[in-house]
């Protein structure tokens, strides 16, 4: 990997970390009028919706 790669990689792995990345999407809000959840707190109130 050319090291400007490898550079460039670890950037924005560091600003992840940095918390750069912390943000909330509205991607289920706005369709939906609903804030969005954790999975864990989603799967126990839909786990009797399984599929055959």
């Amino acid at each position: 990997m050319p090291a400007e790669f490898a550079d460039a990689l670890a950037a924005v792995e560091r600003g992840i970390k940095e918390g750069r990345e912390d943000q909330v999407s509205t991607a289920v809000l706005e369709p939906t009028g609903r804030p969005s959840r954790a999975f864990a707190a989603f799967v126990p109130d839909h786990a009797y919706e399984r599929t055959q």
